[in-house]
């Protein structure tokens, strides 16, 4: 599981940043404030739409 692992690296971190890409679990904790993002899609879905 790498889900929390990365969330204590950003949280020790000051510079770092954390983008969840997700589709059934997009949460992010509200601890981490605008340091973190969320994309509610699954990765092949974003990067269509990243691509077009």
């Amino acid at each position: 599981m790498i889900r929390l692992p990365m969330e204590d690296v950003v949280r020790r971190t000051p510079r770092a940043r954390l983008v969840r890409i997700d589709p059934r679990h997009p949460d992010v904790p509200s601890d981490l404030g605008e340091r973190a993002l969320s994309v509610p899609l699954g990765a092949d879905r974003l990067l269509d739409r990243l691509e077009s």
